[in-house]
């Protein structure tokens, strides 16, 4: 190791206990990843486990963080605290000292390669390239790994070949229909452009969008409604916020109707979405074929206690009308819905699933988002090379650049010949990032071979497809009867069913 960076201490244990210098190391390495330098999320234990554990599969990891969260008596969704971990590892050093120290061993080194990619990100941004503020050293650590792990398995002949999604016969509606008809394992990716049509306010809308709205709060950033450390400070912009967009003031949109249909139809593998609203849920969409990638008002937990909390009582504090903050019913301390907000690591949920859905996918569809949000975009380069993948949006979004990135970053390549699997790293992760890469080619270019874009409002884009297939009157009889259901449920009238002509008194007759 170098003499600047971080060692390992020559003592662990002494007389089953951490000496002073295991735990002041243990400290070093938690702070890397931790939100406030007092305790671990579960996205910072499980970075924390992918450094200590190099080897490990994430599946396996992602395991491990549950069962150590278990044995702290913490909630996943909640925070494990530094005393709590440094006890854990005392355990798991007092039954396998050796074991504990090649552990040690290996947070070290990813410490110290953290250090060095940090710098390098650093070295970036002083020559103008996107750095640090664009990519997190982990991203890059990430994908080192990943392409070590792949040439290893490519020169030892073990690679897996992928699952072949089966090519579309025409790159247009016409194929798209075809495909729809006859797929098994659909897999949907949406964005905010799922539920604009319910009438969610959106957030940057100048003069009408809710972060204008919150600006009576003096925010120091729109942003910081979403930041945990604002609020803790100041919970009362976001829960106004929260009051805005309370899911139960709202109906689910023709297209999220069309994720129960095709569940219905046993074709859904899963629909991974960006949005906090809820939605897919009031649909009657089955909890297994969703997964939140930024969480969602459906369960929360109590920031102090960890104290979880179920929907019901997530949607009595969104119906506090007065100027009160919900607080825990337990220890009077704040709560909060499980939202992911910005510094919070995503669902595990997130990452659990996509191994399976992406082998299985024969068929994604990307609806309503612009494919900028990052790792959620990334999902789009999972399925296989083969797969076929639809982008429903108003504008194009995701698009290959013909290498324009690449050919940029290359005119680099002397200047990084130090440190050259970095640079080759980072070019992949901008080209990915900027569109290029995998990215999505559409016709009429003449190198498309797999992906198609329906341009257009999202409702009117599934009408068109429901149109074709034959499926538009089951698609409104699922609208029809949920948004009766909703109605009584939530106490809001019914929305005119404009795909049926059935008025909202017609539609309230028996």
């Amino acid at each position: 190791m170098a003499s600047s960076g971080l060692d390992v201490p020559t003592e662990l244990l002494i007389n089953n206990q951490l000496t002073a210098g295991a735990k002041r190391f243990l400290t070093t390495v938690f702070t890397l990843f931790s939100e406030d330098g007092n305790a671990l999320s579960n996205g910072g234990l499980m970075s924390i486990l992918v450094l200590g554990y190099p080897d490990k599969e994430l599946s396996n990891l992602r395991k491990s963080v549950t069962t150590i969260f278990r044995m702290a008596h913490v909630d996943i969704a909640g925070h494990l605290d530094f005393e709590k971990l440094c006890e854990i590892n005392r355990k798991g050093a007092v039954g396998d000292l050796e074991a504990f120290r090649l552990m040690c061993d290996n947070l070290c080194d990813g410490y110290n390669k953290h250090a060095e990619v940090h710098t390098f990100l650093n070295d970036l941004s002083k020559m103008g390239l996107p750095g640090a503020t664009v990519i997190e050293p982990l991203q890059l650590m990430f994908l080192a790994k990943k392409k070590a792990l792949a040439a290893a398995a490519q020169a030892t002949g073990t690679e897996e070949p992928a699952a072949l999604g089966e090519a579309l016969f025409r790159l247009d509606m016409e194929g798209v229909l075809e495909k729809i008809d006859r797929a098994n394992n659909i897999v949907v990716m949406a964005g905010a452009g799922m539920s604009t049509s319910c009438g969610i306010p959106d957030f940057r809308t100048p003069g009408t969008g809710l972060y204008d709205n919150l600006q009576q709060y003096d925010l120091p950033k729109p942003e910081a409604v979403f930041t945990l450390n604002y609020f803790k400070e100041n919970p009362e912009p976001f829960w106004m916020l929260s009051q805005e967009i309370s899911p139960k003031k709202y109906f689910p949109s023709p297209t999220h109707y069309f994720l129960k249909l095709l569940a219905n139809k046993e074709k859904l593998q899963r629909h991974y979405t960006q949005n906090i609203d809820g939605l897919e849920r009031f649909t009657g969409l089955p909890e297994d074929l969703i997964v939140e990638a930024h969480g969602s008002y459906n369960t929360g937990h109590c920031l102090e206690c960890n104290k979880q909390f179920d929907s019901e009582a997530v949607f009595e504090w969104l119906n506090i009308s007065d100027a009160s903050i919900p607080r825990c019913d337990a220890c009077g301390g704040l709560v909060k819905p499980d939202i992911t907000f910005f510094g919070e690591g995503l669902p595990p949920r997130f990452h659990e699933t996509q191994k399976e859905d992406f082998a299985a996918c024969d068929l994604l569809v990307v609806i309503g988002s612009s494919l900028v949000v990052s790792p959620f975009c990334d999902l789009r380069l999972k399925p296989s090379k083969t797969c076929p993948r639809v982008l429903i949006n108003m504008e194009p979004a995701g698009e290959a650049v013909d290498g324009e990135t690449a050919g940029f970053l290359n005119m680099f390549d002397p200047r990084f010949e130090e440190t050259p699997q970095l640079w080759e790293c980072y070019k992949e992760l901008m080209s990915d990032l900027f569109g290029s890469g995998d990215g999505f080619t559409f016709p009429p270019d003449p190198k498309a071979t797999r992906d198609v874009f329906l341009q257009g409002k999202c409702d009117e884009t599934i009408f068109d497809i429901c149109d074709a297939l034959g499926w538009r009157d089951e698609l409104d009889d699922i609208m029809l009867q949920n948004n009766m259901l909703l109605s009584e449920q939530n106490g809001i009238p019914l929305p005119t069913v404009e795909s049926t002509n059935i008025t909202t008194e017609e539609a309230k007759s028996p």
